[in-house]
């Protein structure tokens, strides 16, 4: 069984402090509609893999659940 998220990516520059520029990426989880935004790649790729991870585990309980139901 494969488990997936789409995740829809946004990211531009802003002026930060002192006149240097600073990226935001915006991350939304399409299934979920959660929303987030951070200050680097590394945090948008961390919490990504974590909804995926968290994804992976319900739909895994829910198979189990229905598994049981249906013996």
């Amino acid at each position: 069984m494969k488990f997936y998220g789409s995740f829809l990516i946004r990211c531009w520059f802003h002026p930060g402090d002192e006149g240097q520029r600073q990226i935001v990426f915006d991350v939304e989880h399409i299934q979920h509609g959660e929303r987030l935004r951070f200050g680097n790649s590394e945090e948008a790729w961390k919490w990504m893999m974590k909804a995926l991870e968290s994804n992976c585990s319900d739909s895994q309980e829910s198979a189990n659940r229905t598994d049981e139901e249906n013996q």
